[in-house]
């Protein structure tokens, strides 16, 4: 048993030195040394090899040294293994002092200064209150929080906005795209802290630059692809936009001569905001490493759930497969996954573990949500667009079971595996499960038609037909009650 660091060969050595002291019996090795490959299960990286598993048949865990992933390509790592991005007191210290420091230089017109400087002007400029200056932050993840709770500490009236509803104490947060232009209407200074997805890439153009107030400012410190250089110069020259400052830019460096170089209205660092500090990275990769033996939940795990699919919007939001969300923002705020119950290769004792697991992350999840907020739990009996995925015996009634405590419904795909293409009529009859709602289609009509049906319980159809009748349920071409 052994781990591969590859990243910085100067951070590496640090990190060999620090295992050496907290983990002498765990062998260490940095890229490309790597010993035997079949001995490594854990890899610490900023890019994983390609196929890693291909390389080391018997990797456990990749570890990003990084805060974010979107420099993995998760498509070469299998989903059996867990990627685990970098919580790390480090990383968040740094951010919060790097945008900090940018949100002061802004605020105290120091770019003003520089320029009078130039001149050699020495003139006093309007200083406007803190509590008159608006900062809102793109991405309410763990850095986004942090730089907001500090600058809160000045007096800034602070902001936030996220895809997904947030609640953080004394912060006015946003959800969603239909509170966006509200939060960028409120903004004088923005900072972007997002993860860079199909649907974050380009975000900061003209189109939202024009959402700010006139003379607003920017603080990119996400990734280089947010960001379109050429509206930012624009908004820049036409005064819609007073300064920027960028630790990120796309590609990196900028090349020599790019306008953005020289303009007097832009700061340009070379990605400095935050880096992983050895010390305090390598105690929490320690710490993910007894979780992992120990089959807790490791911090930072990213959720890998990429199979189930639909080609509606709201279908298309339930999956994680990135092909089906690109250009149209899903999935949607009031979606969210758990993990797969993948029984062939985890890190679980036996099948009893990981049902137990899928039963706690629902009910987490749940209880993170608030039990009011939550309508139905979505699953498939069988997974199949992203491989097929079976859970072990149990799981689906482990999963009926708990929906039912949890007052939710539970509604079961089984577009794929009904009318016996898995042995019984339906799938859940294999377990005895009996869903709220069913969906079905393809074996419906063997594949001939273009149909597909919804099945549901009495108690739904006796809702929806006992209900208000002014209310519209859906377009369904007949709702029949079958005995």
């Amino acid at each position: 048993m052994a781990l591969l660091y590859k990243a910085d060969p100067a951070r590496g050595r640090q990190w060999a030195r620090l295992f050496a002291e907290k983990a002498p019996d765990l062998p260490f090795h940095i890229w490309p040394d790597h010993g035997d490959p079949a001995a490594i299960r854990y890899l610490v990286a900023w890019q994983p090899p390609e196929d890693p598993t291909r390389t080391f048949p018997n990797l456990e865990v990749v570890f990003s040294v990084g805060a974010g992933i979107d420099q993995f390509d998760l498509s070469g790592v299998p989903e059996h293994v867990p990627v685990v991005r970098m919580i790390e007191p480090g990383l968040v210290e740094g951010m919060v002092e790097y945008v900090t420091q940018a949100a002061l230089t802004i605020h105290r017109n120091l770019f003003d200064y520089g320029l009078q400087q130039q001149q050699q002007v020495w003139r006093e400029l309007p200083l406007k209150p803190a509590a008159q200056r608006r900062i809102g932050v793109l991405g309410l993840g763990v850095l986004g929080t942090a730089v907001l709770e500090r600058l809160r500490l000045f007096g800034f009236a602070c902001a936030g906005w996220s895809r997904s509803p947030r609640e953080i104490a004394g912060l006015d947060c946003y959800a969603g795209e239909a509170s966006l232009d509200a939060f960028l209407a409120r903004t004088d200074i923005l900072v972007c802290l997002l993860p860079l997805t199909p649907a974050t890439r380009g975000l900061l153009d003209a189109r939202l630059f024009a959402k700010l107030p006139r003379g607003a400012s920017l603080i990119q410190t996400g990734r280089g692809a947010h960001l379109n250089q050429q509206d930012l110069l624009a908004a820049l020259e036409s005064g819609q936009l007073q300064n920027a400052i960028l630790d990120v830019t796309d590609p990196e460096p900028l090349p020599a001569g790019h306008p953005l170089w020289t303009h007097p209205r832009v700061r340009i660092t070379p990605h400095i905001a935050s880096a992983t500090r050895p010390d305090t990275a390598v105690e929490v990769v320690l710490d993910n490493l007894r979780r992992h033996r120990e089959s807790l939940p490791m911090l930072g795990q990213v959720d890998r759930t990429r199979g189930y699919h639909g080609s509606s919007s709201m279908g298309a939001g339930l999956t994680a497969l990135p092909a089906f969300h690109r250009n149209f923002d899903l999935p949607l705020p009031n979606q969210h996954h758990l993990p797969s119950p993948y029984a062939y290769r985890n890190h679980f004792a036996d099948d009893a573990a990981l049902i137990a697991a899928s039963v706690a992350a629902l009910q987490a999840k749940v209880a993170e949500l608030g039990a009011d907020n939550v309508a139905a739990f979505f699953c498939e009996p069988i997974r199949g667009s992203g491989g097929v995925i079976v859970p072990p015996v149990g799981w689906l009634k482990a999963m009926r079971e708990s929906c039912r405590k949890l007052g939710i419904l539970f509604v079961a795909d089984e577009v794929i595996t009904g009318f016996g293409r898995t042995g019984p009529l339906f799938a859940c009859q294999g377990e005895n499960v009996e869903p709220d709602l069913m969906t079905v289609a393809k074996g419906l009509t063997a594949g001939y038609a273009p149909m597909g049906a919804v099945l549901m319980s009495d108690e739904i159809y006796e809702g929806i037909a006992d209900g208000d009748a002014e209310a519209i349920v859906g377009h369904a071409t007949r709702i029949r009650r079958i005995r």
